[in-house]
């Protein structure tokens, strides 16, 4: 009896270890991604993004430009669920789940959480979209914002938070990209 329900244990763990390996972030197999987000106060955004396996692998480079004060720089990597984050140093300094919204896998949680709203199809950046209306709470007060979607990947966003408008959108899309073996390789 032991040795059944051991058996079955083995069994069911490899089923949730192969189903966490199969889950994709991401319609594209890899691709590179450049946005910016530009709003009415002085800070602009602009993130790279380099992704393969479905999103399973990923890098992102998030550079911050904030008007008369510089810019700042976080570069992270992603394996699975898990982010790394890289300190000035270029090791890593934080370890964390992904979070944030998942568009290439809808949950129901998800949905009630953001009231995620299905507005339709849309083209955006030569791409056809899913356009969806979000709400999130951010510090005090909530933001409305509307996401136009391809594969999971956000090709434009635009926000409004009182008087404070944003809008992000990509700028660069490569599928099928080419880049050396060790290009998600996370410092250690």
């Amino acid at each position: 009896m032991k040795k059944t329900l051991l058996l079955i244990a083995i069994v069911l763990l490899g089923a949730v270890v192969a189903q966490a390996q199969e889950k994709k972030y991401f319609g594209a197999e890899k691709a590179y991604v450049k946005t910016i987000t530009e709003s009415d106060s002085q800070v602009t955004s602009e993130q790279e993004m380099w992704f393969v396996d479905y999103g399973r692998k990923m890098k992102s480079i998030i550079t911050l430009h904030w008007e008369g004060m510089g810019d700042y720089t976080t570069v992270s990597f992603a394996e699975g669920d898990t982010v790394y984050t890289l300190g000035d140093d270029g090791k890593v300094i934080k370890e964390s789940e992904r979070e944030g919204l998942d568009f290439y896998n809808i949950s129901e949680e998800n949905i009630k959480k953001y009231k995620l709203k299905e507005l339709g199809t849309e083209e955006c950046f030569g791409k056809e979209c899913i356009k969806y209306s979000q709400e999130q709470k951010v510090m005090l007060s909530t933001a409305k914002i509307i996401n136009w979607i391809w594969g999971g990947i956000v090709i434009r966003s635009e926000m409004k938070r009182g008087r404070t408008e944003a809008v992000t959108r990509v700028t660069e899309l490569k599928e099928d990209i080419d880049l050396p073996a060790d290009f998600f390789d996370i410092p250690k």
